[in-house]
């Protein structure tokens, strides 16, 4: 019943997506792949109300940590604040935990912040994941 892009979670967070299914076995792209194409729609929450839209663009191998481009120059985003799939794009859900805000840098050159985000999940230690349907 397995399915490409069908959504694979840890109990701390997102791990990844299936990439490839065979008869008895799949395989998960993780988004801590090296692959520059992972671009899944992320919101950090502000509050119980107000959110910042971003795109997690890669994973930081020297950092430990997510890159994610935010574009509407929201100057409320702090340190902590959990990062979450935000549905769009149709791959990934709303609402699924991403990871926490651990570094904001300013974009010299354009509109925007540069935020690296904590994976929640522990990509060297987990036993069990569990295979959600995507957005589609």
């Amino acid at each position: 019943g397995m399915e490409n892009d069908m959504i694979v979670l840890s109990s701390k967070g997102v791990v990844g997506k299936i990439s490839e299914v065979s008869k008895f076995t799949s395989k998960v792209k993780l988004l801590t792949s090296e692959d520059r194409q992972n671009n899944v729609a992320v919101k950090i929450l502000l509050s119980d109300k107000a959110s910042s839209e971003g795109i997690l663009q890669s994973y930081d191998v020297n950092r430990g940590a997510f890159v994610i481009h935010v574009f509407d120059g929201n100057n409320d985003i702090k340190e902590d604040m959990q990062v979450v799939t935000s549905g769009k794009g149709g791959v990934y859900p709303s609402g699924l935990l991403i990871g926490t805000v651990n570094t904001i840098e300013e974009l010299s050159n354009s509109i925007g912040k540069t935020i690296y985000v904590k994976p929640s999940a522990d990509f060297q230690n987990f036993d069990f994941v569990q295979v959600i349907r995507g957005a589609k």
